[in-house]
């Protein structure tokens, strides 16, 4: 295979097991950070909700960091 077809392959892998994290943690949990973004949206506090979102799309961002690093 070419690099570009192992680039997208993980481009997808990692793409879905984010998601499937997300979706089984929102599902599930009664503790973490979609849990608390997820409740926050109930009692309208927006400033919470949205610091949540920054926190998982900052620890999304460094998980893809440390992948690329690993690749290297």
């Amino acid at each position: 295979m070419t690099t570009i077809a192992y680039l997208l392959l993980w481009l997808i892998a990692t793409a879905l097991g984010w998601t499937t994290l997300v979706a089984s943690e929102m599902a599930v949990a009664e503790a973490g950070i979609r849990f608390m973004v997820l409740n926050t949206t109930e009692f309208m506090v927006t400033n919470v909700a949205i610091a949540g979102i920054i926190i998982i799309g900052l620890i999304d961002y460094s998980f893809e960091l440390f992948m690329h690093y690993l690749e290297k």
